[in-house]
């Protein structure tokens, strides 16, 4: 099987969706070494090199140029037309809207509709315009948690076999230290217990002035601190 998966969230700095495109691409590579896997995007990337990178994964830059400069639309399936793929999964929430094959569509949650006003304004106005598109035009929908698949059927309607819950595992190595191996990265920031470590954007969505009242309430209502 030749799957194509979306490599948009790898052109930037990865936040949480390019971590997961990453690590999803090297995994099913890994775990189905009969199949081959291609990083697709109209954007030039950093293929994630890595010790011990499966030879079947892949990168394809695509560039848009004239009427391809619509990229799910015209571009992503043109390219999917010419060659002989068999699926497609759309990690960020979008597929090609014409796809020749069976297309799988990632909605992570639904904050652009329920949260609006922690998006920028261009962001909402294109999510809103897209996401249900491509939600019915695919031919299965992941969610990440149950919370979000009855979000979904409760917003839109949707045939609930058509969406499936896949949890979004923490990568391989992300697992805790000793005290020992942390100590040299908390001298070098001056860090003593206690402390917060916080590993996400910097946005208003993730709501880090409630997250810091909640670490002081702990703090203060704890008598034996860690």
């Amino acid at each position: 099987m030749r799957v194509v998966i979306d490599a948009i969230p790898l052109v930037a700095a990865k936040t949480g969706i390019g971590h997961y495109t990453d690590a999803l691409a090297d995994s099913l590579a890994r775990i189905h070494a009969d199949h081959q896997y291609t990083l697709l995007s109209p954007f030039d990337f950093t293929f994630p090199v890595r010790e011990g990178t499966p030879p079947n994964l892949s990168k394809i830059f695509f560039p848009m140029r004239s009427i391809f400069r619509h990229w799910w639309l015209v571009g992503s399936s043109a390219l999917m037309q010419m060659s002989s793929y068999d699926l497609f999964h759309g990690t960020n929430y979008c597929i090609p809207l014409f796809a020749p094959c069976p297309t799988v569509v990632t909605v992570h949650d639904l904050s652009l509709f329920n949260q609006s006003h922690t998006h920028e304004d261009d962001n909402v106005r294109r999510g809103k315009r897209r996401v249900p598109v491509m939600m019915r035009r695919a031919s299965v929908i992941i969610a990440p948690s149950e919370w979000t698949r009855q979000e979904i059927l409760a917003r839109f309607s949707i045939d609930p076999e058509r969406i499936r819950v896949v949890a979004e595992a923490a990568r391989e190595g992300m697992a805790p230290l000793s005290p020992e191996a942390c100590q040299e990265v908390l001298r070098r920031h001056g860090l003593t217990q206690p402390y917060l470590l916080y590993v996400g954007t910097i946005e208003p969505r993730k709501n880090l002035p409630l997250l810091l009242r909640a670490y002081q309430a702990l703090l203060t209502s704890t008598p034996h601190r860690p």
